[in-house]
């Protein structure tokens, strides 16, 4: 599985992407997609197996998970948004959880309150799309450690 680090400034939307093209070195892709509000972290990988990197996008203020499918010519459109059991979901990641050979999302939910945050696991359906497979609850933790979890989990992919 081919893992991208993909850095954004997200104002409302994403806004503007690195897209990698084989064999011509590095092109710029400019183009917005609406995403959930809150958009917090994004991560790139090939979801549906067809060699294209898709996006991944949580949005913290809608405890979603938005899913942009790569268009093949450098572009992305809206596939799907899923909802995740509890709040404020921080970051995301991909692996294969199930062994399948499909990537799955890893989303870890931050609780502002100081409560037990948690980590929600998504399995993929097989044709691009996800469903909820478990929540597991942590220990209480601050953002900061969301955030170096999640790149210390993308990192090992």
């Amino acid at each position: 599985m081919k893992a991208l680090f993909v850095t954004v400034v997200f104002i409302s939307a994403l806004t503007s992407v690195i897209n990698p093209v084989l064999g011509q070195g590095l092109a710029f892709v400019s183009n917005t997609n609406a995403v959930g509000n809150g958009p917090s972290s994004v991560i790139a990988v090939d979801i549906k197996g067809d060699g294209k990197l898709d996006l991944v996008c949580t949005d913290s203020k809608d405890n979603t998970l938005t899913v942009l499918t790569n268009d093949g010519s450098g572009g992305f459109v809206s596939n799907a948004t899923y909802s995740v059991p509890g709040v404020n979901p921080a970051c995301v990641t991909a692996a294969d959880i199930n062994g399948n050979g499909k990537p799955d999302l890893v989303a870890a939910l931050f609780n502002n309150n100081n409560g037990p945050g948690e980590l929600v696991v998504l399995t993929n359906d097989g044709s691009g799309g996800f469903v909820s497979n478990a929540t597991y609850t942590v220990g209480s933790v601050h953002l900061v450690s969301w955030r170096w979890m999640s790149t210390v989990m993308a990192r090992s992919i």
